[in-house]
């Protein structure tokens, strides 16, 4: 799954322009803005795209006006919004490459091809919930990967917190090595 416009390698090929693809997205991956809950359908079937429309009036009486002007405020300066989120996104995600890199074989993953999260799992196949758990005690917060039928898998996301990430790193790299040291990069 990728999250446009942040990609880590070659942009796949934009779904919009497929024969008979339907796309949706929202603020809060697009843009890292999860409290908005403000999104959007890209469907080039007009009939299709008309019964989406439809159906919505069924499920979504209106959304919130404050939710909706500070998602105006957002697209109208996203350049900046995702100039930062860049920013701290490539930063971060090399702090991330460098814990699992230095885990001992703790950790394994499928580094992310786009998007700010990543799926990384327990090599010996152990349930992350514990894990999860006592870092959650700690301060970090990353999700377990039974919430996504994937139990030795976590969901850590990477560009939220520009300056606290490698501080969230470390601990994360203690509690998989109690010794473990993770370099300043």
């Amino acid at each position: 799954m990728f999250y446009p416009p942040f990609y880590w390698g070659p942009p796949p090929p934009a779904a919009p322009g497929l024969e008979n693809a339907i796309v949706t997205s929202d603020l809060s991956k697009a843009m890292s803005l999860p409290g908005l809950r403000t999104g959007w359908i890209i469907d080039r079937d007009a009939t299709r795209r008309a019964r989406i429309v439809n159906a919505r009036g069924y499920f979504t009486i209106s959304g919130s006006p404050q939710l909706e002007l500070l998602a105006t405020h957002a697209l109208r300066h996203r350049a900046q919004i995702l100039a930062r989120l860049q920013t701290a996104a490539t930063k971060n995600l090399a702090v991330l490459a460098a814990l699992i890199a230095g885990a001992g074989g703790v950790l394994s993953w499928s580094r992310p091809r786009g998007g700010t999260t990543s799926f990384p799992w327990f090599t010996d196949g152990r349930n992350s919930r514990p894990f999860c758990e006592a870092l959650a005690g700690a301060g970090v917060l990353i999700a377990p990967g039974d919430c996504f039928g994937h139990p030795r898998h976590m969901r850590i996301g990477f560009a939220q917190q520009e300056t606290q990430f490698q501080e969230a790193v470390q601990l994360i790299g203690q509690a998989l090595i109690p010794t473990a040291v993770i370099v300043d990069l």
